[in-house]
């Protein structure tokens, strides 16, 4: 993840924001770029498809996102935190 790490530092060395606001930033780069993984890994694997319509789009630990999935069911989504970190951070 070369660019990632390239955010990451530029983020870190950049503005005077504070740490929680630069940590939660780099939270935010590091969700969109493992979450568009993971969708690019279903499309190459050709899902959603006409043979199937549920299917696990994340799949926590296979997916650099531990205890967090995400399944779509006849296109609906269901998103299972099984982490204490996962809900603390998102318990909105």
């Amino acid at each position: 993840y070369p660019s990632l790490f390239k955010d990451v530092n530029s983020i870190f060395k950049g503005t005077s924001e504070s740490v929680a606001e630069k940590t939660e930033k780099v939270l935010e780069i590091v969700m969109k770029t493992k979450i568009q993984d993971a969708i690019r890994s279903r499309m190459m694997l050709n899902l959603p498809s006409a043979d199937t319509d549920s299917f696990r789009l994340i799949n926590g630990e296979g997916d650099g996102l531990s205890g967090l999935a995400v399944d779509i069911i006849g296109g609906k989504v269901a998103v299972i935190m099984a982490s204490a970190s996962w809900v603390e951070i998102y318990k909105e």
